[in-house]
């Protein structure tokens, strides 16, 4: 699970907190992806201000590769396999934007060697001195460039790029980043 609240200090991390919590509960329930976030979602809108929202994604990965995706509006995750990186899109709006909402989900068969790169808007929206954006596009070059190397090294490997990208910039965002993969 990744997930980002909008805003920024004090509220956005207590709304953070909110649903690290909620979903540490809902997470017992032992629901499917995309179900969790239909839960979370109704509670959410139930118990914060109408202007807070969240993208999250989450997933759950079972020992013979299949993956189990949902994302609520989060970052598209990317899939790299066979030497290749595509964006899997997203399957619904973010958590809070409306109660009802209905949310899709993804499976995924991982080969050996196959692996997932989730990462924050921080990171694709990382701006060098010039105002310029990292972008999706040149995140998804770096995921590729590393793609072969394990997890440990792609994050390095992608973080390393984006330092390069923005030589000390000021960071606008927090970012995280998440690399996971089916051993071979």
């Amino acid at each position: 699970m990744l997930g980002d609240v909008a805003g920024k200090g004090i509220a956005a991390s207590m709304l953070m907190s909110q649903l690290h919590a909620m979903f540490r509960t809902l997470i017992t329930l032992g629901l499917a992806p995309d179900d969790l976030l239909e839960r979370a979602n109704r509670i959410f809108c139930e118990t914060a201000l109408s202007t807070h929202y969240a993208t999250v994604i989450c997933g759950r990965a079972h020992p013979d590769g299949a993956v189990h995706l949902a994302n609520a509006g989060h970052c598209l995750p990317l899939l790299l396999s066979d030497g290749n990186v595509k964006a899997l899109e997203s399957t619904g709006l973010p958590l809070g934007m409306f109660g009802n909402s209905k949310y899709g989900s993804t499976h995924l068969q991982l080969a050996a060697g196959s692996g997932l790169l989730l990462y924050t808007d921080g990171f694709s929206e990382a701006c060098d001195g010039s105002g310029a954006e990292y972008g999706a596009e040149r995140l998804t070059r770096a995921a590729a460039h590393h793609a072969q190397s394990g997890p440990q090294q792609l994050v390095r490997g992608c973080l390393e790029d984006l330092a390069g990208f923005v030589r000390g910039a000021a960071r606008g965002d927090d970012l995280s980043v998440l690399a996971v993969a089916r051993a071979e």
